[in-house]
């Protein structure tokens, strides 16, 4: 899933579990199906596609995925407040330029707050509970079910793409860096720029039940998920 982004947006060494989204204050962000192969298409389209145009011609895309996954989630304050499951799509990008960009997308998402390998038993920090580097107090107990869905936008560099190679299975492509290390080789680097996840619940325990966890680009966080 989802998380801050305080490691992510440098390279690919981060911690991308769906720790793809760990909270640094006021930007998180953490926060994948079993086996899937690369193959070259014509210029990219779809809403989500247009709408995170880098502003060069796409030149061609690859496809992956999905790769079934899962990872703890951590909130603003640092702590990890939920573990996710989630299927993980990626998209390559190649522009007339030569620039590559990749969007990871988290789709099939769900989240269950404060469960193994999570060790509070009682209410912890939420994950909007330190927006803008203040706590306010927010806490969420065990057990809430929800979802979420979003996705990573960013470039890559120090690699050329050789979709020869672009053959992916969720134990070389499960992660983040696996991909990025599998595509297009373990010196290339993914700097993240832009992300966006939205979280949600029914659980009538909750008096927040909706939290956006987002880079500034995409107007940044808002809500929360929180029983007090």
């Amino acid at each position: 899933m989802h998380r801050t982004l305080c490691a992510l947006a440098t390279s690919v060494t981060l911690v991308v579990a769906l720790n793809v989204g760990a909270a640094a204050a006021g930007n998180t962000h953490s926060s994948p199906k079993p086996h899937g192969h690369g193959s070259i298409h014509g210029p990219a389209n779809g809403i989500q596609d247009n709408q995170d145009k880098t502003g060069a011609a796409d030149h061609g895309t690859l496809q992956f995925g999905p790769f079934a996954s899962g990872s703890t989630d951590s909130g603003t304050c640092g702590n990890d407040w939920a573990n996710d499951t989630f299927n993980r799509f990626f998209t390559v990008v190649t522009n007339e330029d030569g620039t590559v960009r990749v969007v990871e997308f988290f789709k099939d998402a769900t989240f269950v707050t404060a469960v193994l390998p999570i060790t509070s038993t009682g209410p912890i920090k939420s994950p909007g509970a330190c927006e803008n580097g203040v706590n306010n107090g927010g806490l969420v107990t065990p057990d809430i079910n929800g979802r979420f869905q979003g996705y990573l936008l960013g470039s890559v560099s120090g690699a050329t793409l050789d979709p020869r190679l672009a053959n992916c299975t969720v134990d070389t492509c499960g992660t983040t860096a696996k991909f990025i290390a599998t595509v297009f080789g373990a010196g290339a680097t993914y700097d993240v720029t832009t992300f966006l996840f939205n979280y949600s619940s029914s659980d009538q325990q909750l008096i927040q039940r909706h939290w956006k966890n987002a880079s500034d680009d995409r107007g940044g966080n808002r809500g929360d998920i929180r029983t007090s």
